[in-house]
């Protein structure tokens, strides 16, 4: 979050990637007196899930990797119904085509060959350049049937947009959404929220609510800390990653302990601070892989050495983690 120095007050955003308070880009945050977000509603802290991306904010200490936050903000990408199956580390969900990795935390099932057309999934994760979803973690929805879950919500990229017609169409990956004309609408490119009650017939989903998400925008001496994939490359020091412009100069500290190479669809975590132009000049740059790595803190409460299994429990939940 910060450029220099031992601390200072920001925006982080990425995926939870460990607990004890709640660990984002390898800062652990305080978040006890913070205000909990999750879908516009107000959650609790056991709420909150591995693999989920937050964005928080609040002040950091870089040199101790610790920080509290003011507030912790959770919404997922895709929530509705698996609409086909594909291999092993693919599957389509509303018609968006939905890649997993290494990283990618599966919830209530074990592999992508599980799930089934029609049940519901809810999916966290990253757009990359081909408007693919790459989930940093998927649920499988209690119950099969449309009555046992919650609406449809989607974080979705426009495609093609006909206004001529009375409702409106637009295409997003395999999906035909119909909505009411009302104001500017969509073009192609931009990122939309919406809303349904009811199930995609034949690949086409009825709108209750389409809201255009603008592009985001900060002030001037903001302090970012960013995770996400690399949409647009236009050099080694210039790319836009969540839609935000990123600049790398001489002296920005870039961390590639894997050996990967920075180009379109590279993953990466970026701190920097944003300039006059609304561009983040980044002090450190951090190119990922898709290998899962989660911190925990906590007393262990259980040991079950046969099934390879430890409770670590931190006053508000319990954890299994499989070693």
């Amino acid at each position: 979050m910060a450029s220099g120095g031992s601390g200072g007050t920001g925006i982080s955003s990425g995926t939870i990637n460990g607990f004890g308070s709640i660990f984002v880009n390898g800062i652990e945050y305080d978040i006890s007196k913070a205000k909990l977000t999750r879908n516009g509603q107000k959650s609790e802290e056991s709420d909150f899930r591995l693999g989920e991306i937050v964005t928080i904010k609040g002040t950091v200490d870089h040199k101790k990797r610790t920080g509290v936050a003011a507030s912790v903000i959770y919404e997922n990408m895709l929530s509705g119904p698996v609409t086909a199956l594909s291999d092993s580390n693919h599957v389509e969900v509303l018609g968006q085509t939905v890649v997993t990795n290494h990283s990618t935390i599966l919830d209530q099932f074990s592999a992508l060959n599980d799930l089934q057309v029609g049940q519901f999934v809810e999916v966290s994760g990253f757009h990359d350049a081909n408007n693919n979803l790459v989930a940093t973690r998927i649920m499988l929805l209690p119950g099969s049937s449309r009555s046992n879950n919650s609406n449809i919500e989607a974080r979705l990229i426009v495609g093609n947009v006909n206004t001529e017609s009375e409702p409106a169409s637009l295409r997003a990956g395999k999906l035909t959404v119909v909505f009411r004309k009302s104001g500017h609408p969509p073009v192609a490119g931009d990122l939309i929220h919406v809303r349904a009650s009811a199930d995609p017939v034949n690949m086409q989903l009825h709108a209750d609510e389409l809201i255009i998400i603008d592009k985001p925008r900060f002030e001037k001496g903001t302090r970012l800390n960013i995770e996400g994939i690399i949409t647009r490359f236009n050099s080694n020091r210039s790319f836009t990653v969540n839609g935000i412009e990123i600049l790398i100069h001489d002296k920005t500290h870039v961390e590639n302990l894997m050996g990967a190479i920075l180009a379109l669809n590279s993953q990466i975590e970026v701190e920097g601070v944003i300039d006059d132009k609304g561009v983040l000049i980044a002090s450190k740059l951090e190119i990922e892989d898709d290998r899962t790595s989660s911190e925990f803190n906590g007393n262990i409460q259980k040991i079950d050495l046969k099934n390879k299994r430890i409770w670590i429990f931190d006053v508000k939940r319990v954890f299994d983690l499989v070693m």
